[in-house]
């Protein structure tokens, strides 16, 4: 392993998520995510990750954003804003509201996009801002039917678990075409069956330890919890940014999802399924970053 390792990063959805992680540290992490992350709790800090990856309805307003880059100036870092994908009018009313904070000089140090069109209006706009690759665009091998079949990898060749831990941007030519369209760096997920990152000259972080598995826009919530526009939520913990069509009924809710042909219990957050994996791999020399989780990512 590299003398020099990854800095430590945070991804928060919420400005009560980022206040809270700086205030516990080692109880919350403790009670949430086991001794490891208790562990790194008192580690420098060197990066935040701040905005939602999947579920455009739960993207912080400007305001909240700014509080975020605020924050992170006063404990010696700069931000980092991650976008969801979005399609039509939403990525419309998306751009409005993150245009603000990207005009504002200084203000966000790297964009992580999870949508083409973002990418594309990002660069167009302020190209002068690193954009890092999401989790959504960087594909990758997440499926938990992998983790059942860990307990049995001799019945798979060797080279399928080699490539069962690479994603996209590990393809040299893929790589190369990001670079050429002003691609700075790609963000990845930490499986159960590991990582296998292959050298190339995009710049590396590490999402951990909540597994993104799969995400949708046909969100069932609106039916679960209240009507389809939100008559029935309950009151919102922050700013509604996308107006009408959503009343984010979601929020304080997580279901456990348990399958038997899967190795693994599941975790839906809203409209996106995730597994929970909190052992790290050993060899972390060629990633800048790994992103800590304050909460399940939405």
């Amino acid at each position: 392993m590299a003398e020099k390792g990854p800095g430590r990063a945070i991804l928060a959805n919420t400005l009560p998520q980022l206040e809270t992680f700086f205030r516990n540290r080692a109880d919350a992490l403790l009670g949430r995510y086991g001794e490891q992350a208790a562990r790194n709790a008192f580690k420098p800090v060197d990066g935040l990750w701040f905005g939602v990856e999947f579920c455009v309805h739960r993207m912080p307003a400007t305001e909240h954003i700014f509080s975020a880059a605020d924050h992170a100036l006063r404990k010696g870092m700069r931000l980092t804003l991650v976008t969801p994908y979005a399609a039509g009018r939403d990525l419309d009313l998306l751009w409005d509201n993150v245009r603000p904070v990207l005009a504002e000089k200084d203000v966000v140090q790297r964009v992580t996009v999870n949508d083409w069109g973002m990418l594309a209006r990002v660069r167009q706009h302020f190209p002068r801002i690193p954009v890092y690759l999401g989790r959504v665009l960087n594909r990758q091998r997440t499926s938990p039917q992998l983790v059942d079949l860990l307990e049995k990898p001799q019945s798979l060749p060797r080279d399928f678990w080699d490539y069962a831990g690479t994603c996209a941007a590990d393809n040299a030519r893929f790589a190369a075409w990001l670079k050429s369209i002003g691609v700075a760096g790609s963000e990845q997920d930490n499986p159960e069956q590991g990582v296998r990152p292959v050298r190339h000259r995009l710049a590396r972080v590490l999402h951990w330890p909540w597994v993104y598995v799969t995400t949708t826009r046909r969100c069932g919530y609106g039916n679960y919890t209240g009507d389809a526009h939100g008559a029935a939520a309950a009151p919102l913990l922050q700013p509604v940014v996308l107006p009408a069509r959503c009343g984010r009924q979601c929020e304080g809710y997580l279901h456990e999802l348990s399958v038997k042909e899967f190795g693994v219990g599941l975790v839906l957050n809203g409209n996106t399924q995730f597994y929970f994996n909190d052992q790290l791999p050993e060899d972390l020399s060629r990633f800048q970053f790994v992103v800590e989780h304050c909460h399940v990512p939405c």
